[in-house]
């Protein structure tokens, strides 16, 4: 999973969806789970990552094949960056020198 997919949004066969941080935590125990590169394993490790990250935040998550059953896809969010505030916002001077 990029690392700038920040959130993932889960939707569930019951219709209902939520969307979760992705924590370092849940990254590497993602690649832990793996073993090795996950871009190999792109659909196992982007389920797992959710996954993980819901347990993370609900420790009455079930089990991961368990949840699997339940889950019909996820979605990976980029999160928005707000912009720099010290950035200089464009010129609206129409004068020219």
């Amino acid at each position: 999973m990029p690392s700038k997919a920040q959130k993932v949004k889960i939707y569930y066969t019951d219709g209902t969806d939520v969307e979760v941080k992705i924590s370092p935590r849940a990254q590497v125990n993602t690649e832990r789970h793996i073993g090795g590169d996950w871009q190999t394993m792109a659909i196992l490790s982007v389920y797992r990552m959710a996954w993980e990250a819901l347990r993370g935040r609900d420790k009455d998550t079930a089990d991961f094949e368990t949840w699997l059953d339940l889950v019909e896809d996820v979605e990976q969010l980029e999160e928005k960056k707000d912009s720099d505030p010290t950035e200089s916002a464009p010129s609206t001077d129409s004068s020219s020198s």
